[in-house]
């Protein structure tokens, strides 16, 4: 029943889903009460940290020839090993749950884990484990060896 989500999503629509929520929410659940400026300056940290993983994260899939649509994982052409993927098998995701995050910690919602652990749980059952299914059929033991050497998430 729950494989008919698997890759269909576009996982950046998360993030804005999950933006979007905390927003509409944000009387619902307390503040932290930090000072503005220091919750500004977490998210903005935090804000920029995922925007780099993610803008290096389509640079190195272009660099190498390889697809950056995430619905469509058959058509990747190699296993990208290299830059941010020595370090996440899912730099790009990992940058769209870390925008949730900073905007949590830019509207000081203290709920923004659970917007965050939402997109993860849904990134893992219905992106990332049909994405692993399909690049081990296609790559086989190269892949698995990606795998055990790095970390789904980081």
């Amino acid at each position: 029943m729950f494989r008919t989500l698997e890759l269909k999503i576009p996982p950046v629509i998360l993030p804005i889903l999950a933006i979007l929520g905390m927003y509409l929410t944000r009387e619902i659940f307390p503040h932290f009460g930090f000072p503005q400026v220091m919750a500004n300056l977490f998210a903005g940290f935090v804000l920029f940290s995922a925007m780099t993983l993610a803008v290096m994260g389509v640079y190195v899939f272009k660099k190498h020839q390889t697809t950056v649509h995430p619905m469509h994982p058959e058509h990747t052409a190699k296993i990208v090993q290299s830059n941010v993927f020595a370090i996440s098998r899912n730099p790009m995701y990992l940058s769209f749950v870390m925008s949730i995050i900073a905007c949590g910690l830019y509207l000081q919602h203290t709920g923004f884990i659970l917007f965050a652990i939402g997109a993860m749980t849904y990134l893992h059952c219905f992106q990332i484990l049909p994405e692993e299914r399909i690049l081990l059929d296609k790559f086989g033991e190269e892949y698995a060896q990606y795998q055990r050497k790095v970390a789904r998430w980081f």
